[in-house]
């Protein structure tokens, strides 16, 4: 696919992740840091970078339980904001497909397939990875899904996976749309989560070895994609998962990660992340927006 001829105007995506919504924000969550999550939502969506946006990617858990009527207050709340589905690109999270301890009572088939119809309600496509354009074809967002069906016990279920059936195809995508100049790669788990010794001498917060073990994806896939990225001079990498702000480079190949975007930070504000694409010069900028929320 060629992309059009375009202007110089800056190209805006909006990434948010880790939503966690419940059916009513009274709900019992698994991971309970907050409240009102689900009003949160509703601000989110109203903030005039996210209704001016070209594009809005959501990076998974968008259920905090698994629960279909989470996915129906995401799309309510979609409709209500005035937001066009074609803008949104939505993939899923563990907290959307894996047991999270609850294997006893529901069966894996019933997991799938409410992921299944929550992404079918939104117009999302349910068979990862794929790709799709936006901005006349300038931006294409290939999108894996590194819960892969596989995180179905309580020890790993927060382990990314991707197999190598998936990083096959989306070998061919990025071969085939080899020409798209903002190739950007998302998924939910980080494909690198830094040592130690990386985060202190960068001044962020370290992440304990069990931590990084149980968070970001496993060894081969990480490496695989991180290998694909730089191959076909993808321009990020974008995920969720770990709840952070880090945007750095692996390797050459820069991954960008955004807090849960519908939990207050201790200032009150809520924050997600926007990026502005410049045709002219195809450079990818990064910036923290904020939002007074709901603690």
């Amino acid at each position: 696919m060629q992309p059009s001829a375009n202007s110089a105007a800056p190209i805006t995506i909006v990434h948010l992740s880790d939503l966690h919504l419940t059916a009513t924000d009274d709900g019992r969550r698994k991971e309970d840091r907050a409240r009102h999550m689900n009003a949160n939502l509703y601000r989110l969506f109203r903030h005039s970078a996210i209704q001016k946006a070209n594009l809005v990617l959501i990076t998974g858990d968008v259920s905090d339980r698994g629960e279909l009527a989470a996915w129906n207050f995401l799309w309510s709340a979609v409709r209500d904001a005035g937001l066009d589905l074609r803008k949104l690109v939505v993939i899923p999270g563990n907290h959307d497909a894996a047991c999270l301890g609850l294997r006893r009572t529901r069966p894996k088939a019933e997991d799938l397939a409410i992921v299944r119809a929550g992404l079918e309600k939104g117009r999302q496509r349910r068979r990862l990875p794929y790709v799709r354009f936006f901005a006349g074809g300038t931006v294409g967002v290939f999108a894996v899904d590194s819960v892969n069906a596989g995180n179905f016990n309580l020890i790993d279920n927060a382990v990314g996976r991707i197999g190598f059936n998936q990083l096959s195809k989306l070998g061919a995508l990025l071969r085939e749309n080899s020409e798209i100049p903002c190739k950007l790669i998302v998924l939910h788990h980080s494909p690198n989560i830094p040592h130690s010794a990386t985060s202190k001498r960068r001044g962020e917060k370290a992440t304990p070895f069990w931590q990084r073990a149980a968070l970001q994806l496993d060894r081969v896939d990480r490496v695989g994609l991180r290998l694909l990225a730089r191959t076909f001079d993808a321009k990020a990498i974008l995920h969720g998962h770990t709840h952070d702000n880090l945007d750095r480079r692996v390797g050459g190949v820069r991954i960008i990660g955004t807090r849960d975007s519908t939990v207050p930070q201790p200032s009150g504000l809520l924050s997600y992340k926007v990026y502005s694409y410049h045709p002219g010069s195809r450079i990818l900028k990064a910036a923290i927006n904020r939002v007074k929320g709901i603690s």
